[in-house]
């Protein structure tokens, strides 16, 4: 589906290229470099190394972004390790752009970034191809906490920047589960994935499970139910709203997909 709607948007850009000069494409090479950059600049931010974080950036935006070596510092003020995984689905939003003959090429990507028991969250731009060398590299990087990721902001996008949002706090709960920032609902009830399997051999009644198993510690948008297992790990329930059937169920931690427990294709 990407590659189908990356085709679209190349044949719809190209002819407004004389006007925007950009085009979004699929390249296979952008989910590469992407991930090199990210793991180069955590080993950097892991080392505390500032120069090496400094000289990931493009020339161009190192010249452009104001007091860079000071926002460097903030970085690793706020984040101080160790990195133990970078969630990065490599599924980049890629584009190319041609100004005055010359072309480039950049890859763009939310990663969630997890250190012993803390989490965050980081936007990055990388130029990975260009004709003027002063380009290659990072040019746009944020970085949040995850307070801060689910306040979200408004900032305006800039082309060349590094910005630390570190500032401010929810005032509840919040965990990291399946990519996305939740509220979080703590509750005594331990659940055993084995008795959730028997549940589920018996019955698929969403209300009946709450019942059995007590209310989700967290929610998404009325579409995902999760329930605290051990380990850091969650079941994922979801279940068709006019029926009140359930039609999946997953293990899941902070980023990835564990086991599917339960399926039933429901009409």
């Amino acid at each position: 589906m990407k590659k189908i709607w990356s085709s679209v948007l190349i044949v719809f850009n190209m002819l407004l290229l004389s006007a925007c000069g950009m085009v979004y494409y699929d390249d296979t090479k952008e989910n590469a470099a992407y991930n090199e950059a990210i793991h180069d600049l955590f080993e950097a931010v892991d080392q505390k190394d500032s120069d090496a974080i400094f000289q990931l950036f493009s020339k161009e935006a190192r010249s452009q972004i104001p007091n860079l070596d000071e926002k460097v510092e903030d970085l690793l003020s706020v984040y101080s390790g160790p990195t133990d995984d970078i969630g990065n689905d490599e599924l980049c939003i890629g584009s190319a752009h041609y100004e005055k003959g010359k072309s480039q090429k950049a890859a763009e990507n939310t990663c969630l970034i997890r250190s012993r028991d803390q989490y965050f969250f980081v936007n990055m731009e990388v130029v990975y191809e260009s004709d003027d060398p002063k380009q290659k590299g990072i040019t746009r990087l944020k970085f949040y906490t995850v307070d801060e990721y689910y306040l979200g902001n408004e900032d305006p996008l800039e082309d060349y920047e590094l910005k630390v949002y570190a500032k401010r706090k929810a005032n509840r709960d919040l965990c990291c589960i399946d990519k996305k920032t939740l509220e979080y609902f703590p509750s005594e009830n331990q659940m055993d994935i084995n008795d959730v399997k028997d549940f589920l051999k018996q019955s698929d009644s969403f209300s009946e499970f709450n019942s059995d198993f007590g209310q989700p510690n967290a929610c998404w948008e009325d579409a995902y139910y999760y329930y605290k297992l051990s380990n850091d790990r969650y079941l994922r329930v979801s279940y068709k709203q006019n029926s009140g059937r359930i039609d999946s169920v997953w293990i899941v931690d902070y980023y990835h997909p564990i086991e599917m427990v339960y399926y039933k294709k429901l009409d």
